[in-house]
Formats: structure tokens, sequence, C-alpha cells
């Protein structure tokens, strides 16, 4: 069955870093070296709704864009384009893992619709939530940007996405799963996904 995978979490739980690598999986590099390599191993590409990235096998392909620090849907800028290029990549890239990264905040109704719509087509929605204190993100996003950043916007978002996550997993259509990314090496978070996502 095709997979989409959809990953929650505050600001430097690691959504970015996971789909990132996640996406830099699927390309066997040749040894020779008589080739152009660019330097992210993907393909990022536009529509009416926004940017969309495709790893270079053509086996995943992910909501927003993966040059920067910051991918994921927050690239998109309405909620009706996210639910769009959803629909757009299940119908472009019928083969393909389909990755969301990031949730924009919208009634729990519409998402759920949103990934109803998908099982319909044969996807299963497999929902993690990478975990983290507060504490650790502030700091991770702060390496990331060098600067301190709003320490209650992500507070915010810790409840948020937790109450929008728990509604999810209460509703028990779809299969929800916890990473918990506090003190854990980008590989070892990696290892844990592969394991949850089969991927």
């Amino acid at each position: 069955m095709k997979k989409l995978i959809v990953i929650f979490g505050i600001n430097g739980a690691g959504k970015t870093t996971l789909v990132k690598n996640l996406l830099m999986s699927d390309f066997q590099k040749e040894d020779d070296g008589d080739f152009l390599l660019d330097c992210f191993d993907f393909y990022e590409k536009q529509n009416d709704y926004g940017t969309y990235t495709v790893s270079k096998g053509g086996k995943y392909v992910a909501v927003g864009n993966y040059s920067n620090k910051c991918g994921g849907a927050d690239s998109i800028k309405t909620v009706e384009n996210y639910f769009a290029m959803i629909n757009f990549l299940a119908e472009k890239y019928p083969d393909a893992t389909l990755c969301v990264e990031g949730v924009l905040q919208r009634a729990i109704d519409d998402l759920i619709n949103c990934y109803e719509n998908l099982q319909a087509k044969g996807y299963e929605p497999c929902l993690i939530k990478l975990e983290t204190s507060l504490e650790q993100a502030v700091e991770r996003v702060k390496n990331r940007n060098g600067q301190i950043p709003d320490v209650e916007c992500i507070r915010t978002k810790v409840l948020n996405t937790g109450r929008l996550f728990k509604k999810l997993q209460d509703c028990g259509k779809f299969n929800c799963y916890v990473i918990d990314t506090d003190n854990k090496t980008i590989e070892q978070v990696y290892e844990e996904f592969k394991k949850i996502g089969e991927v």
C-alpha cells in the first residue's frame, strides 16, 4: 500500500532534517565521478500551489522546499493550497510515498477528510509526532538561525501541535506514532522513523 507520511512537531523538533534525509536516501551515487552531482540530491519544482520536492529516484515526494533551513508546509501560503498540493502530488506521483512536514492549523474535520480521501485512493496515512523539550527546541533553533527565537511562539506551538495530534489519535482512523528526539542524534531518530514508516 502507498504511504502518506505526515510529520508533526514544533520548531527544532527535527522535521526538516528527517524529511531531507528521507529524500536524499533515494539516490545511488556512482563511483566513476563522471557526472555533475547537485548539492542536495533532490529536485525542487513549482506549481500553482507552491514548491514541492521530488527525490532523485522518484520514490518520495514532499510538500515544500528543502534547499533551505526550514522546509515543509510552512512554505505553502494558504490552507487551500496545502490541500490542493497534496491532491496534486497524489495524482502526479501515484507510485511515490507522499511526505508532509508541518501541518497548517485547521479544523480537525478538514484534516481527517484530507487523509480519508487519500485512504480511498489507496494510501496508508502514517502520522508521526516528533517530540522534544521546549529547552532543546529553543537551543536547536538558536544554533540553526544564530539568534534566540521567540520562546513564547514555540511554547504556543507545543500546545497547539499537541492538541491537534491528540485529536487525530483519538479519532482512531489513522496510525499515529511519537518519536522522542531529545538528546538523540540525527541517525538515531532516522532509524526509529524508518522502522515506523517502513520506508
